[in-house]
């Protein structure tokens, strides 16, 4: 009998606090894959968020039609042979990738929040320790955390829309809006459902087709209304932070202290929400492939593997090797639901 959780709104929580890291909350995503392109912005939202939904129910029930309740097991069960192999290397990767960048994001957080001594190692190490105290209390964590940053991004969206614009729209791209504009929605939404795949996979296991249906679409619904909370803030100001690492905190910083440490909080747990999700993504993936007795080295492996990748940096993370792992998973991601259709 399939274990049960609570209601479609819970998991919907868990599946849009797993994709909207340091990358959507500062605004960096929602700029580069949407604001830039103008008019057609509003479209983009719309085709990303139904893509994210789509997306969600195909990968939740595929893994569980495989009996794969990893991202390991569901990459090697999908395509098999060698290229399952590669897809699951490639996968954790990522994933290992992704919960690196959260962590020195953490850290650079912690480093504008108290300009202390020692304050960026400090923001490491809390978020390795809530990562791995809350990781292991299972999914629902995740949903309670997403629970409360779901109401203060919006807030804080809200705060932003009252200030004026002091700059002008985003120049129109040369070629017709659409042609750049919706591929690039489409691209966000398969990237960010292949970031998202160890949860859905856990999903698919715990919840029945029709729960998995509904939650899909929650999170599609919810998805809708931060894209068009953030773009409609980000649209009014894309040709002057379209180069910005974090565009939210820069204009966060027009509310006085109290915006500016909410849209810190917002941040915080926006990063925190998703390196949960990896962590435990990453754990459930070397508990599968780790032979025997090492199995029981998932955990640590699964917490010190993405500090390692920390290590290199938040910029060098965001702006060199997660693009070029994010393409590759995507990829993989879509042969992932297509190759089993056709076998």
């Amino acid at each position: 009998m399939r274990e049960r959780q609570s209601g479609g709104f819970q998991i919907a929580l868990v599946l849009v606090a797993a994709i909207v890291g340091a990358g959507f909350a500062s605004g960096r995503e929602v700029l580069r894959f949407f604001s830039v392109f103008g008019v057609w912005s509003w479209a983009g939202c719309a085709l990303a968020a139904l893509t994210l939904a789509a997306f969600a129910a195909l990968t939740a029930t595929l893994s569980d039609r495989l009996h794969a309740y990893d991202l390991s097991t569901l990459c090697r069960r999908a395509l098999g042979g060698q290229a399952g192999i590669v897809a699951a290397w490639l996968n954790g990767a990522l994933v290992a990738a992704t919960a690196g960048a959260m962590i020195a994001a953490m850290g650079e957080l912690m480093a504008l929040a108290l300009p202390v001594h020692h304050a960026y190692t400090a923001g490491v190490a809390a978020s390795l320790l809530l990562s791995f105290f809350l990781a292991r209390k299972g999914i629902a964590a995740i949903a309670v955390i997403s629970g409360w940053l779901l109401p203060a991004c919006l807030f804080l969206y809200a705060l932003l829309l009252r200030e004026p614009t002091v700059t002008q729209k985003a120049v129109p791209p040369a070629l017709p809006g659409a042609w750049r504009a919706l591929p690039m929605a489409f691209a966000y939404a398969a990237m960010n459902a292949a970031l998202a795949c160890g949860v859905l996979c856990e999903v698919g296991r715990k919840q029945s087709r029709k729960v998995v249906l509904r939650s899909s679409a929650i999170a599609g619904g919810l998805m809708l209304l931060l894209l068009v909370g953030a773009n409609a803030i980000l649209y009014r100001h894309a040709d002057t932070l379209k180069d910005a690492a974090l565009p939210m905190v820069m204009l966060a910083r027009s509310l006085g202290p109290a915006g500016y440490w909410l849209c810190i909080v917002v941040l915080s747990l926006a990063v925190l929400t998703t390196l949960i999700a990896f962590v435990r993504t990453l754990n459930r993936m070397l508990e599968s492939s780790l032979p025997g007795r090492f199995a029981r080295l998932s955990w640590p492996l699964a917490l010190l593997l993405p500090l390692a990748i920390g290590l290199i940096g938040f910029d060098t993370l965001v702006g060199d090797v997660y693009p070029l792992l994010g393409v590759a998973s995507a990829l993989m991601f879509l042969a992932i639901l297509i190759k089993p259709r056709f076998t």
